[in-house]
């Protein structure tokens, strides 16, 4: 059966029932006035925060004046809340999630949590706000949709090199979050993987007091960034691939370009034969469809013109 919790309407029912509530509550990422009324409300209002660092949180809560008792909920102990959470919820009580900074289980601990309530049919409900992400995205100027958001890149190892080379076969926009001192290792893992020229947004500390948007190549960002020790969070937002990059990218969109002049003849649709060679060329399905439905117009345009053209003996 599909749950559904929605609206102001079942926020207040889920109260005044025996049953509690978790409110999965986005704070600021650095400058305090972009927290909204609606958050420090629900902060004000829950039993319990459940918090990724409650040192953090209280820096928060001091700020806004605001009173409540807390318990830590991070990486390495999420499961083991899981018995407080159900008691706390079981006893009618309302518990507010919150990450150090932005918005929890994007690329925080809690998303387990999450799933946990929506199988016990304890209600949850979401309180928007800020996003590194989503923020990182807005200034980039690249052209999404679609892209892919990796987080944070495991710090070494086989997996890390398995993603790292993903991410150079992927072709639309890439979004990663990165430590300030493993900034230099990852560029340098992308110039490895062939994306000197990529273009890349390289978001330093933002909404803080020292907030930078570096645009430029990543072979730029790399050399930009190792005249200084580099301080504060990061996003990097890689920008999608160019079909006009190299000659043999060139040569593959020719050859696609066949295969989906081919597939129309045959009369499959643009959808279809957009998705078939997109999967045969792993390129974004996107970068084929405008062609295929062009290649279709220039055929009936073809049939039209050899059907005017005829004329009877």
């Amino acid at each position: 059966m599909a749950l559904c919790f929605s609206s102001a309407v079942e926020n207040e029912k889920a109260k005044t029932t025996s049953v509690g509530c978790l409110y999965v509550v986005s704070t600021p990422i650095g400058n305090l006035n972009d927290i909204s009324s609606r958050c420090l409300e629900t902060l004000r209002s829950v039993d319990v925060i459940a918090a990724e660092d409650t040192r953090q949180t209280r820096k928060l809560l001091q700020h806004f004046n605001i009173q409540k008792t807390q318990f830590s909920l991070h990486q390495h102990n999420s499961l083991e809340r899981v018995p407080k959470l159900m008691d706390l919820f079981h006893r009618g009580k309302s518990v507010a999630l919150v990450c150090d900074a932005g918005t929890p289980c994007i690329s925080d601990p809690g998303h387990a949590i999450v799933e946990i309530c929506h199988k016990n049919r304890i209600p949850v409900y979401p309180i928007p706000g800020a996003c590194a992400l989503t923020v990182a995205l807005s200034v980039c100027g690249f052209p999404i949709p679609p892209f892919t958001f990796y987080g944070f890149l495991p710090v070494k190892g086989a997996e890390r090199q398995r993603l790292v080379k993903e991410i150079a076969n992927t072709r639309h926009v890439v979004a990663l979050y990165e430590a300030p001192h493993r900034l230099i290792r990852t560029l340098n893992d992308l110039v490895q993987q062939g994306l000197s020229d990529r273009r890349i947004l390289v978001a330093r500390e933002l909404t803080k007091m020292y907030e930078e948007l570096h645009w430029s190549t990543v072979a730029s960002a790399m050399e930009y960034f190792d005249t200084d020790k580099v301080k504060g969070e990061l996003v990097l937002i890689l920008d999608r691939w160019n079909v006009s990059t190299t000659a043999e990218d060139k040569k593959k969109m020719f050859a696609a370009e066949d295969i989906l002049k081919a597939m129309i003849k045959e009369n499959v649709s643009s959808v279809d034969a957009s998705k078939i060679v997109a999967s045969l060329y792993e390129m974004p399905k996107q970068e084929f469809y405008k062609k295929a439905v062009e290649i279709k117009q220039q055929e009936m345009s073809n049939c039209t013109n050899d059907s005017s053209g005829t004329t009877d003996g």
